[in-house]
């Protein structure tokens, strides 16, 4: 599984119920992670996300497949 570790210098991380928190790169304006692996919030050194690339083609099958058939192309 792909993780992006990232360390946390101002002491914040995702705690309990941030799970799916987004990691973007705001420079790129892209959705590069996931929050995931909760450590317990008092451990606040290591943000774990997980990777989206490495998951990008499941995610685009998904979307396909799922895609709610109410949703008109003009919205």
């Amino acid at each position: 599984m792909g993780n992006i570790c990232l360390d946390s210098p101002n002491k914040t991380v995702p705690c309990f119920g941030d799970a799916g928190a987004p990691l973007v790169d705001t420079q790129a304006n892209v959705l590069v992670g996931l929050a995931t692996m909760q450590q317990a919030c008092f451990l606040k050194d290591t943000q774990v996300h997980i990777d989206v690339r490495e998951y990008s083609e499941w995610i685009r099958n998904e979307m396909a497949i799922n895609v709610p058939t109410n949703l008109s192309s003009s919205q």
